[in-house]
């Protein structure tokens, strides 16, 4: 068995993957040619290029995009690299606008931009597929020519680096998608029950993700309190008191009920474990029937009470929640409701994010209301209850932006 860790080269799939399937070599890497993702003896971790430009595009058109350019490196594989977007883009009725290549280093970012922008038109969308020293050339040259607004952007996993956060101008906050691959709410009191509404593709998920350390923010900075956490990795802010209860129910399948919930507990004294582990059982004591039941084989409510269950186990002092009702039949919801308001008034800061409002606006004491990546509402939640036009029109001008 040859183990092979570290950096190799970024051709190293397209020069030795030959070489490896003579000598019987299996070889993990994090891959970039198109021959680390179909030669055999090689698996990439990764998702690649190809799905990584799929994705940006995937969000532009979520965005409403009126075309679809792709723009990347004119390299080996490039052209399949960004061959995805216009794909995607025809496959959902948009207009495939073109792909093209350019040669790197780039030496005219002004001219790729401006072709980029004009391919596209007025409210097209453009995806890059760049390193973050070639990517930030082509968005920065598009800053200088007033371009920002005129297209919709977003970039491939590349662009996922904190140099480019830390070099592109305020005037990209929330201009540019960026495929991860992979400003918070403040409240404080005995009820701190706050509501993050919106509808998809809102980026109410994306605030999760970023508040988590799962996504670097363009820019901003996220703090708890007095602290700030915007570069602190995942695992820094769960121990800085940070708790997410992500989108889609992700328990550990193979792991029991009781499993699931002493792993959260890792960075707890033996007691603390024990006592947090028996508070969440109070809250969800159906658990305790299915104790030693693999997370898979439990039904969509019981595996969010166990994901629930991991995150107050941790002992946070703000716990984000994505999507508490999605997949979940109404009478599963009215049973895990009431545990957040619980939480709430144990003294936990609670942030619950939800495209259906009836289903917390009566728990909640303050509300967001999400739109395009930006804050359309901020208020109390019972001024929302009493004026639901204020969420009608942020939908219809969802709807109105995606028919356009």
């Amino acid at each position: 068995m040859l183990a092979i860790v570290g950096s190799t080269s970024l051709i190293d799939c397209t020069v030795n993957h030959q070489f490896y399937e003579q000598n019987n070599f299996n070889v993990i890497v994090a891959g970039v040619p198109f021959d680390c993702f179909n030669t055999p003896n090689i698996a990439a971790v990764n998702m690649g290029l190809y799905y990584s430009s799929l994705g940006a595009a995937q969000y532009l058109v979520r965005a409403g995009a009126k075309s679809i350019v792709a723009v990347g490196a004119n390299v080996p594989g490039g052209d399949h690299d960004i061959s995805g977007p216009g794909a995607f883009a025809e496959a959902n009725g948009v207009p495939n606008n073109g792909a093209f290549l350019e040669n790197v280093p780039i030496s005219d970012a002004s001219a790729i931009a401006l072709r980029a922008a004009q391919a596209a038109g007025d409210g097209g969308g453009v995806v890059i597929n760049f390193t973050p020293p070639e990517g930030l050339k082509v968005l920065q040259a598009a800053e200088q020519q007033g371009l920002i607004d005129s297209v919709m952007w977003a970039w491939s996993t590349p662009g996922n680096d904190v140099s480019v956060a830390q070099a592109l101008s305020p005037a990209w906050n929330g201009r540019v998608g960026v495929n991860a691959e992979l400003n918070l709410v403040d409240s404080t009191g005995p009820k701190n029950m706050l509501l993050q509404q919106g509808p998809n593709a809102a980026g109410k998920s994306t605030l999760v993700l970023a508040v988590a350390g799962v996504l670097l923010p363009v820019a901003g900075q996220v703090f708890l309190g007095e602290h700030e956490l915007t570069r602190l990795p995942p695992e820094k802010r769960r121990q800085a008191g940070v708790a997410v209860v992500p989108e889609g129910r992700r328990l550990m399948p193979d792991l029991t009920v009781a499993e699931n919930l002493q792993v959260a507990t890792y960075s707890l004294s033996r007691h603390d474990a024990a006592s947090s582990v028996d508070h969440a059982v109070e809250l969800f004591p159906e658990l305790k029937a299915r104790w030693t039941i693999q997370g898979r084989y439990l039904s969509g409510g019981k595996q969010q009470m166990v994901v629930l269950a991991q995150a107050i186990v941790s002992r946070p002092t703000t716990l984000l929640v994505d999507e508490l009702s999605l997949g979940l039949a109404p009478v599963v919801v009215k049973r895990l409701v009431p545990v957040l308001g619980a939480i709430a008034r144990s003294g936990v800061g609670v942030l619950l994010i939800e495209q259906f409002a009836h289903v917390v606006l009566g728990l909640a004491n303050t509300a967001y209301i999400l739109e395009g990546g930006r804050i359309r509402y901020h208020g109390t939640a019972s001024e929302l209850r009493q004026k639901p036009e204020l969420l009608h029109s942020a939908y219809l001008l969802r709807t109105e932006a995606g028919r356009a």
